[in-house]
């Protein structure tokens, strides 16, 4: 297997860089619109018209993989960047203003069960309905054909925030305390657009090159009603960030983000997870149970007002967490501008 075979199947793992490859410009545009494609190793050029679209095959003269684009809506889908719960994620541009995308897509759509439809229909429609905001990723348009379905998404540069953090093992606090300021503004915006997020956790952080962190992925997402109403049902989100509530089948609301921020906090901080455990029944024990290690004796080294704020934020009772975006946008600006 060559290193490209490998980098281009590698793009499809869990944990990918979902900005590993940068989108190009108008180039790659003109060279799609005439049905052909470069081979990205060797820049052999093939006809792939009648080729079907989002497939891959090996080119002639360096076996290395090209892929065939896609073009729905006025949008070029053209390389894969990572996986996702529901389909994949390709990198796009925008036929009239070359504009980079990041393409969801759900593929054989006609035919995909009718569940999985479902959630990517109503991720779809929630996404589209938040709008803008600098710390949320925007979602421009979504549509489906009988082959595909798919979400065309602000393209945002930058690292994952679980990226950043397995590369530098922790974090100082003034920077989480940055980060935690951006993503509480993004999640109250949310709370006013009517929905929760659901699925807050350092893979859904992208860290742009200018320092802001933004949100990404909205599968979980739901109405504040939605949440409300929960009565037992699956578990969807990453078991080291659910809520105890939410392993418990009670109802959610922006507390249940709330101590999802918290624990995002920790993990940057530490560089590991506040709930430990070998397998996902150990790790729902470390948040569900009410006899836990005070959060002091893990943050021994780090300031007290910063513990005490995390402190709010990750308490196992939901009525005693802190309840207002408000609150904790003004101790975390406070503890900024000491």
């Amino acid at each position: 297997m060559t290193k490209t075979v490998k980098k281009m199947l590698s793009l499809f793992r869990p944990d990918a860089k979902p900005n590993a490859i940068k989108p190009p410009g108008r180039k790659i545009l003109n060279t799609m619109s005439k049905g052909t494609v470069p081979c990205a190793t060797c820049g052999t050029q093939y006809d792939v018209a009648e080729r079907r679209p989002l497939s891959m095959f090996n080119c002639g003269a360096c076996g290395d993989l090209v892929f065939v684009p896609w073009h729905i809506d006025g949008i070029w889908v053209f390389e894969p960047i990572a996986a996702g719960g529901y389909g994949s994620i390709y990198h796009g541009l925008e036929t009239e203003s070359g504009r980079g995308l990041a393409v969801k897509v759900l593929r054989d759509y006609a035919n995909v069960d009718d569940i999985v439809r479902a959630c990517f229909l109503k991720e779809c429609e929630a996404a589209y309905a938040l709008g803008s905001h600098p710390n949320i990723a925007m979602t421009h348009s979504y549509g489906s054909t009988d082959d595909a379905a798919y979400m065309a998404m602000q393209y945002v540069p930058g690292e994952r925030l679980s990226d950043i953090v397995e590369e530098r093992s922790t974090l100082p606090a003034q920077l989480v305390l940055g980060y935690l300021r951006d993503l509480v503004q993004g999640l109250a915006y949310m709370e006013v657009m009517g929905y929760v997020h659901r699925d807050v956790k350092p893979e859904n952080v992208i860290v742009t090159p200018e320092g802001s962190a933004v949100l990404i992925d909205y599968g979980s997402c739901m109405t504040l009603e939605e949440a409300a109403a929960i009565d037992g049902g699956p578990i969807f989100g990453s078991p080291h960030f659910c809520p105890p509530e939410r392993y418990e089948g009670r109802p959610e609301d922006i507390r249940s983000d709330i101590y999802a921020l918290g624990h995002i906090a920790y993990f940057c901080l530490t560089g590991k997870y506040y709930a430990k455990g070998d397998g996902i029944a150990a790790v729902k024990r470390a948040h569900t149970s009410r006899m836990r290690v005070s959060l002091s004796a893990r943050l021994q080294k780090h300031d007290g007002a910063v513990v005490d704020l995390i402190g709010s934020m990750v308490k196992w009772d939901i009525e005693r967490r802190c309840d207002s975006y408000d609150a904790l946008y003004k101790r975390i600006s406070a503890l900024l501008n000491r």
